[in-house]
């Protein structure tokens, strides 16, 4: 593979790793980060790459989710959720995802647990089914409805 390709793949993935991790972490910075951090672990890992297995972004997507995992186990800082606030960026950034309607679903989000977050990422971010939801973090599909339902709901509760 030419640094070409790997500049495209990157250049097409780039904002859905930065909007994934900047919807799980409502923090820009930290968001800016978390994406160099996937992307230095995909071109170190892409030898091991097999598109007949997966498309490009499906993997580079499940690096973030790992390297997300692995954020939150090194913090392990549990914070009250009266403490959590929306982590709104400080500065116009070159994100388009930063607009104002962007702004108040982060801060919705900063309302709901950090596992409902990504649920509510991959559901309504992503397109993906319950099914597929389930699937990909080893629980049952009810639970994963229950949990998107009740994660809604408190959301609803905070809009303005």
């Amino acid at each position: 593979m030419k640094p070409s390709d790997l500049e495209t793949l990157y250049r097409e993935n780039f904002q859905r790793v930065y909007n994934y991790a900047y919807y799980r972490l409502l923090d820009p910075v930290l968001a800016e980060d978390l994406t160099s951090i996937v992307f230095t672990k995909a071109v170190a890992s892409f030898d091991r790459f097999d598109p007949s297995k997966a498309k490009f972004s499906t993997w580079v997507m499940r690096i973030a989710h790992n390297t997300l995992i692995d954020y939150y186990r090194s913090r392990k800082v549990d914070a009250p959720l009266e403490d959590l606030g929306a982590s709104e960026p400080t500065h116009e950034d070159d994100y388009p995802a930063l607009d104002e309607s962007a702004k108040e679903v982060a801060r919705l989000l900063s309302f709901i647990s950090e596992e409902d977050r990504e649920l509510v990422f991959l559901k309504y971010y992503e397109g993906k089914r319950n099914v597929e939801i389930a699937r990909m973090l080893d629980m049952n599909p009810t639970t994963v409805a229950t949990r998107l339902h009740r994660a809604l709901a408190t959301m609803r509760q905070h809009a303005k």
